[in-house]
């Protein structure tokens, strides 16, 4: 009987073990595909593919720039970025940051930097400052940005 309650514990123990191994696997998955998503930013933005930039975002999303009033939906946000990209090269390089994972919702935060050229006169600003997003784990396992909040200064 003894042999069967030892056989039994390490069953379990094992069992355990295997569930918080998983458990740590699936989490690296979901913080490698969230970083794959900012360097998808990333690639869009240096390509200047608002279409891009649209398909990394949750159908709901928000986003509210520096200084100005909050964009509802992908649609609006796309259109934000065609006009952005339209008027200006832009390049916004989001960096690395800490990602905290909630099951379904995650939160990155960290700097970005940012070149701005006209496309007529050529003229450049830089800017940088940070950022937070609010991913949403979506229903097909992808990550899709839910919600972004910015600050900037302009660089000197």
């Amino acid at each position: 009987m003894l042999w069967l309650k030892n056989s039994l514990a390490t069953s379990a123990l094992a069992i355990f073990l295997l569930l918080g191994l998983s458990a740590q696997s699936n989490a690296m998955d979901n913080l490698e595909a969230i970083d794959t998503v900012r360097m998808n930013f990333n690639a869009a933005s240096m390509a200047s593919d608002a279409l891009a930039v649209a398909d990394l975002l949750d159908k709901d999303a928000v986003w509210v720039p520096a200084g100005q009033v909050a964009i509802l939906g992908r649609e609006a946000i796309k259109a934000f970025y065609v006009n952005r990209f339209t008027d200006k090269r832009t390049v916004i390089t989001l960096h690395p940051g800490a990602i905290q994972l909630m099951g379904d919702w995650a939160v990155l935060h960290s700097t970005f930097s940012r070149l701005d050229a006209d496309r007529l006169n050529r003229e450049e600003q830089t800017y940088s400052g940070n950022y937070l997003w609010v991913l949403r784990k979506q229903p097909d396992g992808n990550w899709k940005v839910a919600y972004d909040i910015w600050n900037e200064v302009a660089d000197e």
